[in-house]
């Protein structure tokens, strides 16, 4: 009997009854593994993944191409895990709009989180509201590169003379973590 015999098994079991919060990095990205690579030892993979781009965040954020460097990470699997990081900012944005209105500074943020978490470029939105806070449009304005992205004011205005806004949010990305 092999070593990993049973594995997975006991793998998604461990899932189903602790959930994610036990496991290690590596752990996660195995469990995530599962369901590209049919045949195989994903802890192998996901060790490598974690060596090659340091956390799970660095796996996440990485391109295809770059993930396919990695022995035994294919178009599926590469597929797979950088539509996680898209994927959360969809899930992110369902949360904001569930809220219905912008209130505070704290909906405000959670709000630009959602647009812009985990992209690997500057995006500039113009988040439109209506008397009561709620979203009319977010506006994507501009895309830059990882440091920079040019926006004229002028079209800050125009979006929200367009949707008779009564209020607008800047909202703005620093992807190379820069302030």
């Amino acid at each position: 009997m092999a070593e990993h015999d049973g594995r997975r098994e006991r793998v998604r079991e461990r899932f189903r009854l602790e959930g994610l919060d036990n496991f290690a990095p590596h752990e996660v990205l195995e469990l995530l593994l599962f369901y590209s690579v049919r045949r195989g030892d994903t802890n192998v993979i996901a060790h490598d993944l974690i060596d090659t781009f340091g956390s799970i965040k660095g796996v996440l954020e990485a391109s295809p191409d770059q993930l396919k460097t990695v022995k035994g990470i294919g178009d599926e699997s590469a597929a797979l895990l950088a539509m996680m990081v898209p994927m959360f900012r969809r899930y992110e944005m369902d949360k904001a709009a569930a809220r219905k209105q912008i209130r505070s500074y704290e909906d405000a943020a959670a709000y630009c989180k959602a647009l812009l978490g985990g992209l690997r470029v500057e995006r500039f939105y113009v988040i439109s509201l209506d008397v009561n806070g709620r979203v009319i449009a977010a506006r994507l304005l501009g895309e830059g590169t990882i440091n920079e992205c040019a926006v004229p004011p002028r079209q800050v205005a125009e979006i929200a003379l367009n949707h008779n806004a009564a209020s607008v949010i800047l909202c703005h990305n620093h992807p190379a973590g820069s302030r």
